[in-house]
């Protein structure tokens, strides 16, 4: 039998073993979705697929190994992966299977995530001969990009089984991409990019927060904000429906303006929280995903970065110009985003003297297109979960859950921190000022925010 061979944590899964050593519910790493099928489905086909993708996504076969007291490596399961449970809930449904979630999102990997699958599916059958695939992963093997790919990839061995088809092709083992990581940190590459960060702020930034001035986490005086408290990382979320005809109207003018519709979602987000705040100078953080090359996209992990986007745009500009240097800003930020900004905030925070607690992001946001069904045998809809905390006071995830053409924004926000009120406030402005923005993109932003807000 040929010997196990162990691979060093990356970057990121070191810092996030730290986390999991000192906060207490493990869930806080844990990503969960629920797929709800439309189309009929094959059980024994779909656990067949299930079964399949493991055997081809080497990144959901990684555990993790304590080596030494203080050492903790990986390496890639042999075998077959844990069964799939089954939950027959097909006589008393939903009520039932919120209870279950409820449960699922508290359950811990065994042995302290050591020796053991990362990963879990559980299949449940629903009143009617629908069905519910509940899915989590670990932070440690998979970030929310690697979810979708591995939901991506189960749906396409799925409907090949279904046609009798070839196979999608096998991913890459994780390897070569956290070779490539430790690769850049050790590279004058990182440092260039480290001098950049360092240089964006020459200036201290402003705290804003969705919440607007007169709320408790702003500090008299200061241009730096209270951050969230220990106990205000528990969270809850908020979906409310971007209908698709108003999408069309801002993909269309995003198209006109040669940027991406995320773009657009950013100006407005940045907007809001300037006006409230009373400042021109917002940053947002953006979770960067950083799959720009084959190797990046299929060998799963974890190698997003939640970067700041600081825009300091003036209510003079035109729309249209304000968005074309937004867009600009985010391209450049793009360009260093492999730089971990965590790692710059001591210095930062220290040229300013923030003090403990403190912060100048709030909120973040993810714009992302979650599935191309077009081709799919199965027809479903996929929906976030909540683990149960947020590690930013306001996460603003913004994605379809189906072929409707709607998109929904999660607002997943900190209890005790973020006001249901302000998101509320917050989504009614979004829509007003999207499309007025559509309508007239060189009328004047602060006009557009004057008569939105």
């Amino acid at each position: 039998m040929e010997e196990r061979k162990y691979y060093p944590l990356s970057d990121e899964q070191e810092g996030l073993v730290l986390l999991a050593s000192v906060f207490p519910a493990p869930n806080i790493l844990y990503l969960l979705t629920r797929i709800d099928f439309v189309s009929d489905i094959d059980e024994e086909r779909l656990l067949k697929a299930i079964r399949i993708t493991d055997e081809r996504l080497p990144y959901c076969r990684v555990q993790l190994h304590q080596q030494d007291e203080e050492t903790v490596v990986q390496y890639l399961r042999e075998g077959e992966p844990d069964p799939v449970s089954v939950y027959d809930l097909s006589e008393s449904g939903e009520e039932e299977l919120e209870k279950l979630i409820l449960q699922w999102r508290q359950e811990p990997f065994p042995n302290n995530q050591r020796e053991t699958q990362l990963y879990r599916f559980r299949l449940i059958r629903m009143p009617g001969g629908k069905h519910v695939l509940h899915f989590v992963v670990h932070h440690f093997i998979m970030d929310a990009y690697a979810m979708m790919y591995t939901i991506q990839y189960l749906d396409r061995v799925y409907t090949a089984l279904s046609r009798g088809e070839e196979l999608p092709a096998p991913g890459m083992e994780p390897w070569k991409l956290l070779e490539e990581e430790r690769s850049y940190f050790s590279s004058a590459r990182a440092e260039k990019n480290a001098a950049w960060w360092l240089s964006q702020y020459e200036t201290e930034p402003s705290f804003t927060s969705v919440n607007g001035l007169g709320s408790p986490e702003f500090v008299e005086g200061k241009r730096y904000g209270r951050a969230q408290n220990f106990e205000q990382l528990y969270n809850d979320i908020l979906t409310i429906r971007i209908p698709a005809e108003f999408v069309k109207k801002v993909d269309d003018a995003a198209a006109v303006q040669k940027v991406s519709p995320q773009v657009y979602y950013m100006m407005a987000l940045r907007s809001f929280l300037g006006r409230v705040s009373g400042t021109e100078d917002v940053s947002v953080l953006s979770p960067m995903a950083l799959r720009s090359t084959k190797v990046q996209r299929q060998s799963g992990m974890s190698i997003a970065r939640a970067n700041p986007v600081r825009m300091t745009l003036s209510e003079d500009l035109p729309f249209a110009e304000a968005v074309r240097k937004l867009a600009d800003r985010e391209n450049e930020i793009y360009r260093h985003a492999w730089f971990n900004y965590e790692k710059m905030k001591p210095e930062i925070y220290s040229r300013f003297d923030t003090e403990p607690g403190c912060t100048y992001e709030s909120v973040w946001l993810t714009y992302q297109p979650y599935f191309d069904m077009s081709k799919s045998e199965l027809q479903f809809r996929a929906r976030l979960l909540s683990s149960g905390f947020v590690p930013i006071p306001l996460y603003l995830l913004i994605e379809p859950q189906d072929t409707s053409g709607d998109l929904y924004a999660d607002y997943s926000y900190a209890l005790g921190y973020t006001k249901p009120e302000s998101l509320y406030h917050f989504h009614d402005f979004m829509l007003k000022f999207l499309e007025a923005a559509a309508k007239e993109p060189d009328k004047r932003l602060g006009d557009l925010i004057d008569q939105s807000i």
